[in-house]
């Protein structure tokens, strides 16, 4: 039986999660989209509705923080990720000076790119479960917007 040869995996996941970084931002572009606009349009309907009923109100305005919500945490996806220790490529050589940088380029490179790749996963798994919560925000606004408006005509 014949051992693997390890970096070509190592190349795989690299790219693989390198790819699905690049999805979070994407999607979270798209949330942001439409919390944004969902946003707006609730915050414009409670402000100048004011013939609707007060529950009616009410729940819009708990949509319209909802929204708001889950537009701050699909900023979070997009926002920068700067560790102050640690970090990947261009982030951990900011932070290191001419002996760590070339120590660090003297360790294998498997070991260096799995390093790489399990914290490259850390970032892309956080930002998968922030966007996540951003959706959750976004269904709970539209639950309560659906069960307001038959409280408009009260």
């Amino acid at each position: 039986m014949t051992a693997t040869p390890i970096a070509p995996i190592l190349d795989h996941e690299s790219t693989a999660v390198r790819a699905e970084l690049a999805r979070t931002d994407v999607k979270a572009s798209t949330v942001l989209a439409f919390a944004g606009t969902s946003f707006s349009v609730l915050a414009a309907l409670v402000t100048l509705a004011s013939g609707l009923a007060v529950p009616a109100r009410v729940g819009l305005g708990v949509a319209v923080a909802l929204l708001a919500a889950a537009s701050a945490v699909a900023l979070t996806v997009i926002r920068p990720c700067l560790p102050r220790q640690g970090g990947t490529g261009f982030v951990a050589h900011a932070a290191a000076d001419v002996e760590q940088l070339l120590a660090g380029f003297a360790a294998d490179a498997e070991t260096r790119r799995a390093r790489d790749v399990i914290r490259l996963s850390q970032i892309a798994t956080a930002k998968y479960a922030r966007l996540r919560r951003a959706v959750d925000l976004m269904l709970a606004a539209l639950a309560v917007v659906v069960a307001s408006l038959p409280l408009g005509a009260l």
